[in-house]
């Protein structure tokens, strides 16, 4: 039965893949079977658009820099060698950046905005809960980071207030992503690393104390309450009650 099932459903693959609006050969592998041959092909045409569309919603500003008809070949590709296993939106497009950093005529930035656009909604979906009440600075459960080649953080913010599609790429040029969910507002937030959330993340990682951390960084205590108090803030980190009274 396994074997059976696995000749099926590459056959079913090709078919979707393939010729939606054409059931016939996939009828003639298997010629048992007798479906509904007007609903089979419905079948296949919605199941090839809404794969589309999925990918297409996961990866919004690398679909918009690759334009048509570059972005639907790809998508034709990708699909020939990685079909779809899930039915759900973040399930079926989790290889496409590896998919985009292979292809020798793609542009460089785009593996790098595919792998920031998956992450963001990774981050968004993230199982992981806020811990409430802690009792020492601590970080985000949904953070994530990205090493990236490409300048996208503020890129995509820019992006972002325009509220219009993007035409040119992100800038070259060395990036730690930081990006995570926002335990008041739900939203996926994401910057590039700078000194005061490194600190603020070094402090939380470490447990070092403020006193330590302004020692080694040879700034004010004050500096090193505001930068934990202005990350906390941004959701980056969560703080204990009790701190707002420090300093």
């Amino acid at each position: 039965m396994s074997e059976f099932l696995e000749r099926f459903h590459a056959a079913m693959e090709g078919y979707v893949w393939g010729s939606p609006d054409d059931p016939q050969p996939l009828l003639d592998a298997f010629p048992e079977w007798e479906p509904n041959t007007e609903r089979l092909a419905i079948y296949g045409e919605f199941i090839q658009y809404y794969q589309g569309e999925c990918l297409g919603a996961l990866y919004g500003r690398t679909k918009e820099l690759m334009g048509e008809p570059a972005w639907g070949e790809l998508l034709r590709a990708y699909y020939a060698i990685r079909p779809a296993h899930g039915y759900q939106i973040n399930t079926l497009g989790h290889d496409f950046p590896g998919f985009l950093a292979e292809q020798e005529a793609v542009a460089g930035h785009l593996p790098q905005v595919a792998l920031f656009e998956l992450t963001k909604h990774l981050v968004y979906t993230s199982e992981e809960r806020h811990p409430g009440e802690v009792e020492a600075p601590s970080v985000n459960p949904t953070l994530q980071t990205l090493q990236l080649t490409h300048q996208v953080c503020g890129w995509a913010k820019a992006a972002a207030e325009r509220e219009e599609p993007v035409s040119e790429p992100p800038p070259a040029g060395e990036e730690l992503a930081l990006l995570w969910r926002n335990p008041t507002s739900l939203r996926a937030n994401y910057v590039a690393a700078g000194p005061r959330s490194l600190l603020a993340l070094k402090i939380a990682l470490e447990g070092i104390s403020v006193a330590e951390a302004a020692a080694a960084g040879g700034v004010e205590q004050e500096d090193v309450i505001d930068a934990l108090r202005e990350q906390a803030e941004f959701g980056l980190i969560s703080l204990p009650n009790s701190f707002c009274c420090e300093g």
